[in-house]
């Protein structure tokens, strides 16, 4: 599908998402920051998961209310949080530093727990008949701002201005560029109320979805993503400090690898036939799989610049057919509240991997990546089980057709 076959606030959402996926350095700012100023990796980990438990709660009513209001006000209610937070980073020196840093990351936190509105909006604006091609502009445009964006801003902090006072900084222009994200949502995106009155299924009705017709989806789902949260950014960022002596710029390089990598498998996408779609996720996570053991052998930082890029191809080609095999299987009133449900099961499910991920890294920065390797490994059967459920309902749907 050519950029101009888009329907228009497919296109608009894609290229806001583009725009702000500049911002995302800050998740890796946020730990080179606290690792900068004092804080050991395992304290890291600590308030990490401190975070983590108190926005629980958060994530399944964001996904309630906003299945009943605008989703484009919840889209930029995401941009001044994030604005907010890191303000509030900007502003964490002196005495009170540990508890203005800690409002800031809860306040984050709050953003991150609107997150499931991002696929319900795209549930509602891309179109389902084409819902791959679609997808791999969604990875394309938003992976290349990285590629372009990250060394540079990461040069800047890592060598021309290495300071802390630069750090933050860094944080005010971001919380600015947030602000300005938040308008363009407003201006631009066209308003989407996925159910007036009604308000979709509630949490119950969810998870009665998810033990019936989502069970199996959800389970290989948070195992995958469980796996993921063994080695989040501030495991990568103290990697590479610790392993090869490195600091933000080094670890903008592997994030930019990574986003090269998205970009590649986009195009690997348009190659791989939808009804391959499982085959595809089990490919996918054996490259992953090789990619995570390389990194556990500790191998030299060009080299380990490329291994992550496979990764991330073999990541790119699962989540595409997973977020079409997940939309396939919801109703456009029901994006919102499962999307939610779903995440809030993965936050209770992942809720102690920071602290873990933090004391794993404090014995050996490379046992996150172990603990990733074997979660994720655990998914396999899972996706083989799927596919040959899907395989069995399409020859039975055709001797039906017959």
């Amino acid at each position: 599908m050519r950029w101009e076959e888009l329907p228009e606030e497919a296109k608009v959402y894609i290229a806001y998402h583009s725009l702000s996926c500049v911002a995302l350095f800050t998740w890796m700012l946020l730990p080179y920051y606290m690792l900068l100023t004092g804080y050991s990796v395992l304290e890291v980990g600590l308030l990490y998961t401190l975070v983590e438990a108190l926005g629980v709660p958060l994530t399944l009513a964001a996904g309630k209310l906003f299945s009943r209001l605008d989703i484009r006000r919840g889209l930029a209610a995401i941009e001044a949080l994030n604005a907010l937070s890191l303000l509030l980073y900007a502003a964490s020196y002196g005495p009170a530093a540990p508890l203005i840093l800690t409002a800031g990351m809860l306040v984050g936190e709050v953003s991150g727990s609107l997150y499931p509105l991002y696929q319900a909006y795209e549930r509602a604006v891309y179109p389902q008949d084409r819902l791959k091609e679609v997808m791999a502009w969604h990875l394309r445009l938003p992976e290349l701002a990285i590629v372009l964006s990250y060394p540079v801003t990461g040069f800047i902090l890592g060598y021309a201005c290495p300071t802390v006072s630069c750090a933050r900084a860094a944080f005010l222009f971001f919380a600015c560029y947030s602000v300005a994200m938040m308008l363009v949502v407003l201006r631009f995106f066209k308003p989407v109320v996925l159910s007036k009155g009604q308000g979709g299924p509630g949490f119950l009705e969810a998870l009665r979805s998810v033990s019936g017709k989502l069970r199996i989806y959800v389970t290989a789902y948070t195992l995958y993503i469980f796996g993921w949260s063994l080695a989040p950014s501030f495991a990568l960022v103290n990697y590479v400090m610790e392993t090869y002596g490195g600091n933000i710029f080094h670890a903008a390089v592997v994030s930019a690898s990574i986003s090269a990598a998205t970009v590649t498998a986009t195009y690997v996408l348009d190659l791989i036939p939808e009804q391959r779609g499982f085959q595809a996720m089990q490919a996918g996570i054996a490259v992953v799989l090789l990619g995570l053991l390389a990194i556990v052998a500790s191998p030299p930082f060009a080299l380990l610049a490329l291994i992550f890029y496979a990764i991330r191809v073999g990541d790119a080609v699962w989540f595409a057919f997973n977020r079409a095999w997940y939309l396939s299987l919801v109703s456009r009133e029901e994006a919102a509240i499962v999307s939610a449900s779903i995440s809030a099961l993965v936050s209770v499910v992942s809720i102690v991997s920071p602290a873990v991920a933090g004391l794993l890294s404090h014995i050996d920065p490379r046992l996150p990546y172990a603990s990733s390797l074997l979660a994720i490994a655990s998914t396999v059967p899972l996706y083989q089980r799927a596919g040959q459920r899907r395989k069995a309902q399409v020859h039975g749907r055709s001797l039906h057709s017959r």
